[in-house]
């Protein structure tokens, strides 16, 4: 016969059994906000910068709250941040102090916009509805504004261009003025890596390389995959995340090397130093060398948006948290 005392101490093992098994086990910390978490992480020294229900900055080692800022709505736009200042969009755009969360200038338009904003050289890229707008990052006054079309996606920026896509299209606007620098059919919203004058993206199932200046291919190499792929590019590489890890040459299309990882890849691929990382529908983080695409190590890690810093996955969640997991090798 079991006492009753035992059995509430054995119905405690198994509650506690069962907490342990669902925990992350290479997590450092976690951070539960009050909402399902659909922005990507951002650490800038020793923060980590997300939006959720609040828009909050943890410290990047503990997973404490530094600060929190209240918004109108939840917050699902992935922070920009530059010269101490933290940018995003819920609603309207806003403009906070890094360091305390003191709100130092907003912009509201009759619009509402959840997209990410882009900063870059002093100006803040933003997109609110069909228009882009370039407001002075300092105080929010606008520069320039450009209507182009309805569902444009986010911006982004890189060596005096601004890059955006919208039904079908991607424009390039030059940075200070606006103006229209060239555009070009594309089926797929792609996420443009801008590199040396070259814009890489993927279009169904082809790499692109464009020129940055006029929108010329400058080459094309086919993969195989019918659903949208993503890219990193790194030390002369152009790596495409599709039903297997291609790697390209980046001046000359050529490829170099095709890993097949036996599963199937989800999501972006990041680069760090000499590794490549991709996730897998396995939940795990699997890291490669970029050189040859050897797989050195994979590790579990919760389904969401992610980054890598300092050694660590920092990852966001739609089970409400935000997690920092350690990796086998920093």
């Amino acid at each position: 016969m079991i006492s009753r005392f035992g059995a509430t101490v054995i119905l405690i093992l198994i509650v506690l059994t069962a907490c342990t098994r669902f925990k992350e086990p290479n997590a450092i910390w976690e951070f539960k906000t009050g909402y399902p978490v659909t922005a990507t992480p951002v650490v800038s020294e020793e923060h980590v910068y997300i939006g959720s229900d609040k828009f909050y900055c943890l410290d990047r080692r503990t997973g404490r709250v530094v600060w929190q800022f209240g918004t109108h709505s939840t917050v699902s736009s992935t922070a920009a941040i530059i010269d101490g200042c933290v940018y995003f969009q819920c609603g309207g755009l806003y403009c906070l102090d890094a360091a305390t969360g003191k709100l130092r200038w907003e912009l509201w338009q009759e619009d509402w916009s959840d997209n990410s904003p882009a900063v870059a050289d002093g100006f803040v890229y933003a997109v609110i509805n069909k228009k882009v707008y370039c407001l002075n990052a300092k105080d929010g006054k606008e520069i320039w504004k450009v209507e182009l079309r309805d569902n444009i996606s986010a911006p982004i920026v890189a060596e005096g261009s601004v890059y955006l896509w919208g039904d079908g299209e991607l424009f390039s606007l030059n940075a200070r003025s606006g103006d229209i620098l060239w555009k070009m059919n594309i089926e797929i919203q792609p996420l443009p890596i801008v590199a040396q004058g070259r814009v890489f993206i993927t279009d169904k199932n082809k790499a692109l390389c464009i020129d940055a200046k006029n929108g010329n291919i400058l080459w094309s190499n086919d993969f195989n995959y019918s659903y949208p792929a993503r890219l990193a590019v790194s030390r002369g590489r152009v790596f495409v995340r599709a039903d297997v890890l291609y790697c390209f040459n980046s001046a000359s299309g050529k490829l170099e090397w095709k890993s097949d990882l036996g599963k199937r890849l989800t999501g972006i691929a990041l680069v760090s130093d000499s590794y490549l990382f991709v996730r897998s529908n396995d939940s795990r983080v699997n890291c490669l060398n970029q050189a040859t695409g050897t797989r050195l190590w994979d590790v579990q890690a919760p389904a969401g948006r992610w980054t890598i810093a300092d050694g660590n996955i920092f990852v966001s969640s739609t089970d409400y948290k935000i997690y920092c997991l350690k990796t086998p090798e920093k």
